[in-house]
């Protein structure tokens, strides 16, 4: 069913996605919706693009927000802060180069586990992926970001070292593996609370199989832990009875509920809008956004 809202978009901002501005606002205003949230991953590099796109395509609200990933107790989570002030880029650039220094620190360390593990891949064919994979200005604007899954694969799947996802994910976890591990996610204390500061609507993103697999409590403490406000409860990865269980457990504790398509490519737009975020749900979020 198709919503009025989409609050989880990438734009060609994020390191692994190929939208414009212009790409999202367009789709957006001939899909109806009447707000939309794009939440690159690590930056804010978009605002000024984003702002003159919505200016082009009033009929859709633009949000202003980030998807954040940040280390936790239970290792890495997803959250998404919206509602953010338009001035946010400056007033939180000392996060946003926190996750430059670990986005570099990131592919530094790739490229020592595959040496290590003898994976022909070095710095010479990163570059090439980094410069041919970037869309639009991101490459100009943002310099090195970390290397993109999509892109890595299909070089490596190419090269014949690996045989389609399953394989790339256990090749990544031996290189890493042979360094010791990967850099850690800069921690929740650190990059969130600066957004909650803001004014930010902070919401956990497609927690998955997190609740059935953990239980209740520990739910509770890692929301508590990351401060956030909400819960993603439709997001495209859950299934119908994981959007049900996250939209009574948010429900339940007074919290708020929210929903987004997660695209990245052209081939996504029409998903735009479609997360199964029910009226009354979409009606309170959007209430505490502002939005009428």
């Amino acid at each position: 069913m198709l919503q009025g809202f989409d609050f989880h978009i990438h734009s060609w901002y994020s390191y692994d996605a190929h939208l414009s501005p212009e790409d999202i606002f367009s789709a957006a205003e001939a899909a109806g919706l009447r707000a939309l949230a794009i939440t690159d991953h690590h930056n804010m590099d978009g605002f000024a693009a984003f702002a003159a796109a919505a200016e082009a395509h009033r009929s859709v609200r633009w949000v202003p927000a980030m998807e954040v990933t940040a280390g936790t107790k239970w290792g890495w989570s997803d959250v998404v802060a919206l509602g953010l002030p338009t001035d946010a880029p400056q007033r939180l650039a000392h996060v946003v180069d926190r996750f430059r220094t670990w986005m570099l620190e990131m592919n530094a360390a790739l490229l020592a586990g595959f040496e290590a593990i003898a994976v022909p891949f070095g710095r010479a064919e990163a570059e090439r992926i980094l410069a041919a994979w970037r869309p639009g200005p991101a490459r100009e604007t943002q310099g090195e970001v970390r290397l993109p899954n999509v892109a890595l694969r299909e070089w490596l799947t190419a090269h014949g070292i690996i045989e389609g996802p399953l394989g790339f994910q256990q090749l990544i976890d031996q290189a890493f593996d042979a360094i010791g591990g990967k850099p850690a996610y800069p921690p929740a204390e650190e990059v969130l609370g600066p957004f909650k500061e803001l004014g930010g609507v902070l919401i956990l993103a497609h927690p998955g199989a997190f609740l059935a697999e953990r239980g209740e409590a520990e739910l509770e403490a890692l929301l508590a832990e990351t401060g956030a406000d909400g819960i993603e409860a439709g997001h495209h990865t859950h299934s119908p009875e994981q959007v049900a269980a996250y939209g009574d457990f948010a429900r339940s504790r007074g919290m708020l509920i929210s929903g987004g398509a997660d695209i990245h490519f052209h081939a996504d737009l029409p998903m735009l809008g479609r997360h199964r975020c029910s009226d009354e749900d979409a009606a309170a979020l959007l209430e505490r956004l502002g939005i009428p």
